[in-house]
């Protein structure tokens, strides 16, 4: 009963396979619908799927949030056979997921009285906030208590960093950070811009003509600041399986690498990135 078990929502895209190695718990940070059709998020759609329906009929497809009694569901049901739980978020500035996890989890504990939950916001996403939850949830598997497993998770987010290059700006508009007519000039123009997670948020770092240019600048920025250092590496990407592997391929000739794999973009993340996207989600290995 003294186990600690991880959560996160299904933005940090672990890999399946890794998720059943380390006994993460994943809940969805959204739905969406397309068509008349509601799907949760990396449960009932692959992100393929979502990037084609997005294509299709782009008008179509809407996001809504998780209903309020997901976490506490999940809570509760961990309640029964756990102790104490840590739950990893993205960045509390990108989403209320986290706001959502803190009201669950307080509801849990006033009606169990038996169990610890923690919510640890990563301050990042995606592939980057995947890392994070990685760390903690082998510090679990390790046999860590609470608030050993919630410090390795600080000093992992501490060294995490994430960038990418765009694919297309036709879907920017979507997240409320850009204005639509921007972001169809954007994309008229053929520009790539280049963004970093900072501070939990979203910022511009670079734009860019072509593809080769944007993962270049990203690479520059992330060998100034690993220097020479060994990382943790994930490369997520939306809708270019080919590509994310050739990243990963040149990152590994140029970095010393400790783990390196590749992953998608969550389903629900189509909405507002559209295709083409790659992002390089990077720990530095904490000495």
């Amino acid at each position: 009963m003294s186990r600690v078990v991880v959560i996160t929502d299904s933005v940090s895209c672990i890999p399946r396979e890794m998720v059943n190695q380390y006994g993460i718990k994943v809940v969805p940070a959204a739905t969406f619908s397309f068509n008349g059709t509601t799907y949760v998020d990396w449960v009932d759609i692959s992100p393929s799927d979502a990037l084609e329906m997005l294509q299709q009929w782009p008008e179509g497809f809407s996001t809504s949030a998780i209903p309020p009694t997901t976490f506490s569901d999940i809570f509760r049901e961990i309640g029964r056979d756990a102790e104490n739980v840590l739950c990893l978020t993205l960045s509390g500035k990108l989403s209320a997921v986290s706001d959502m996890a803190r009201l669950a989890g307080k509801e849990i504990e006033d009606e169990n009285g038996n169990i610890m939950i923690r919510v640890f916001d990563t301050n990042t996403c995606a592939s980057a906030e995947g890392l994070v939850v990685l760390a903690a949830a082998r510090a679990a598997q390790e046999g860590k208590g609470l608030d050993e497993i919630e410090d390795v998770a600080r000093r992992a987010a501490e060294r995490t960093h994430f960038i990418g290059v765009f694919g297309t700006t036709k879907y920017l508009h979507r997240s409320g950070r850009i204005p639509k007519m921007a972001a169809n000039m954007g994309s008229t123009l053929g520009i790539k811009p280049v963004f970093r997670i900072e501070d939990g948020s979203v910022r511009l770092y670079s734009v860019v003509r072509n593809k080769k240019r944007g993962i270049d600048r990203c690479l520059k920025d992330m060998d100034e600041k690993v220097r020479g250092r060994p990382i943790h590496v994930a490369v997520a990407h939306a809708g270019v399986p080919e590509e994310a592997e050739e990243l990963k391929s040149r990152i590994l000739s140029q970095f010393n690498c400790v783990e390196a794999y590749t992953t998608e973009f969550s389903p629900v993340m189509a909405y507002s990135i559209g295709p083409g996207l790659a992002a390089i989600g990077y720990q530095i290995v904490d000495k």
